[in-house]
């Protein structure tokens, strides 16, 4: 559950990026490449197509779930997700920070952790793979394994917990909100903004919680030199840069794909009534 509100995000605002426009781009073509965006579009696909199926089953007569989830695939169109991300990278980082990002994730330790992060964020998708990651984090902390206490700076530098945090309360108030257009579940703004400040400490902690899991099994291979390294491209102010444009737009995309959800939602349940 948690995973969908860290990076697995959906698109809906179709943002057209001509091949024309694309090929005289090749900054924003070689870095998509270079960080491996192409297998966080496949998370995003098939975790977003999960999640409706999910709500559909939640709040849906089982009857109309397969046509609810049919209905909704266009949210999840590859094109139109990769169109989207291509553009957040190309409109939120200059020329110039596209190529010192390139000039790092071309390099060999670029090359690793990129390959890395993309491949573990696909694995920890399944359910088994999450929960061992948690095992294996957790067995490493009560171990006073030092590699803990470099992630936990690493997460509490980067401000990783609070870009996250922002991501999964506003997507979580954007879905929410076509919803108080359904008179029988007697929502209201204030209700959801009620909501949302109730679950805000215990999210943060899961969202951290999952961020140590993740980031202990994904930097496994690495040594400690490395992982050092590492850490202080991304602290860097070209490091910073590209992590706050690749938030920015995953923010913005999960955002985007909550709201018309809750709105088919909304729409699914209210002729649902008749």
């Amino acid at each position: 559950m948690l995973r969908s509100l860290v990076h697995a995000v959906s698109v809906i605002l179709l943002v057209g990026v001509s091949h024309q426009v694309r090929a005289q781009d090749d900054t924003t073509a070689m870095l998509f490449d270079a960080l491996r965006m192409d297998i966080l579009e496949e998370v995003i696909i098939t975790e977003g197509q999960g999640h409706i199926r999910e709500t559909a089953e939640t709040y849906l007569d089982q009857r109309r779930v397969d046509g609810f989830v049919q209905q909704t695939q266009y949210i999840y169109d590859p094109q139109s997700i990769r169109d989207r991300i291509y553009a957040g990278m190309r409109d939120g980082l200059t020329e110039d920070q596209r190529a010192v990002a390139l000039a790092f994730y071309q390099s060999d330790l670029g090359t690793l952790v990129a390959e890395l992060e993309a491949t573990a964020r696909q694995a920890i998708s399944a359910d088994e793979v999450e929960e061992a990651a948690y095992s294996i984090a957790q067995s490493a902390s009560e171990q006073d394994d030092p590699r803990i206490a470099t992630i936990e700076r690493a997460i509490e530098d980067l401000e990783l917990v609070e870009m996250n945090m922002s991501g999964a309360m506003n997507a979580q108030y954007s879905f929410l909100m076509p919803l108080t257009k359904v008179d029988r579940l007697g929502l209201s703004q204030g209700e959801i903004l009620s909501m949302l400040d109730e679950a805000a400490e215990d999210t943060m902690g899961s969202i951290a919680e999952w961020l140590v899991a993740f980031m202990y099994m994904a930097y496994a291979p690495l040594d400690d030199e490395q992982l050092d390294q590492y850490v202080s491209y991304q602290l860097s102010e070209n490091g910073d840069a590209v992590n706050k444009a690749l938030f920015k737009l995953f923010n913005e995309i999960e955002r985007d794909s909550s709201a018309v959800l809750g709105k088919e939602l909304a729409e699914a349940l209210q002729s649902q009534e008749l």
